[in-house]
């Protein structure tokens, strides 16, 4: 997949890059990705960001990365996962800065798209918050839990 996935201008006339950064430069801009990518595991007490890099590094998960003109503003985490009837391409954490979502959410689709065709995907799932509906996608369903312990 090539490295640059999508670039268009924003509302503010900047570019917008949507990436797969190969794994060294990934480890060169992992100050800058882990507190993004931190936003979003906190919510969910099952992985921590290192754990997505490991799982990166080893090929299970995809790690997109979103550039508004030269500044991260957020990173994306995918894996695309087979089930008895179909295949998923599921979004497993969104973590970004600002309120600049409206400015990158259509470049993000696009290579999310893109991606999922690429895997044979059948659909894209996205366990996110509510607002995600505003960018396309149904909501079938919540995700709840139901902590044991901790």
């Amino acid at each position: 997949m090539d490295m640059i996935e999508h670039i268009t201008p924003s509302n503010r006339g900047d570019s917008v890059a949507v990436t797969m950064p190969p794994l060294d430069a990934l480890a060169r801009q992992w100050p800058l990705i882990e507190p993004l990518l931190r936003r979003a595991t906190d919510r969910w007490s099952c992985y921590e960001p290192v754990d997505v890099l490991q799982r990166v590094m080893l090929g299970q998960l995809a790690l997109w990365t979103v550039v508004e003109d030269t500044e991260l503003v957020a990173v994306i985490v995918t894996e695309a996962r087979q089930y008895p009837r179909c295949r998923v391409l599921e979004v497993l954490f969104v973590g970004g800065k600002g309120n600049a979502v409206q400015r990158w959410y259509q470049p993000v689709l696009d290579a999310l798209d893109r991606q999922a065709e690429a895997a044979g995907c059948d659909h894209i799932a996205a366990f996110g918050r509510r607002g995600w509906q505003r960018m396309g996608f149904e909501i079938t369903g919540v995700t709840l839990m139901r902590r044991l312990r901790g």
